[in-house]
């Protein structure tokens, strides 16, 4: 996890998310609720709330690295989006965000949880086609002649 004052509210949805599963793990003992009440709470908060949690401690911290990399162009793909393509595209890059700054592509790492340079010769298809108009030097000659 990153730590700091910008990531505050995230880490407090992150305790919360916590809490919302271990409440729910007690809600289990209450033999008053309907068994399937019981399950079906426990069910949502053990899957909402963690991804809910992430998604919105994910999107904090992009947003500072955004700001601290100060790029001239942006784009990113909120977390549920990346984890419902990311399945289907098991072996290939799947771009989850890019940034662009003084003609150089920088592409979104969930392992760093920071904006990672990417060599020009390797965007290829990556980033969008504005930046391509932009920056013909992200892209390898062969492309270039194609379009």
């Amino acid at each position: 996890m990153v730590f700091g004052p910008e990531t505050l509210l995230a880490q407090i949805a992150v305790f919360l998310a916590l809490l919302a599963v271990g409440l729910s793990f007690l809600l289990m003992r209450v033999k008053s609720i309907p068994a399937l009440w019981r399950w079906s709470v426990w069910g949502l908060a053990a899957i909402i709330a963690p991804i809910t949690a992430v998604a919105l401690y994910e999107g904090i911290v992009r947003d500072v690295a955004t700001k601290r990399l100060d790029p001239e162009a942006v784009f990113a793909r909120p977390l549920l989006h990346s984890i419902r393509h990311t399945q289907f595209n098991v072996g290939t890059l799947y771009v989850h965000g890019a940034a662009l700054k003084d003609c150089r592509a920088y592409l979104w790492s969930y392992r760093r949880m920071d904006y990672v340079e990417i060599s020009p010769g390797r965007t290829g298809n990556l980033l969008p086609r504005e930046w391509k108009e932009r920056c013909p030097n992200l892209y390898p000659a062969f492309m270039r002649e194609r379009d």
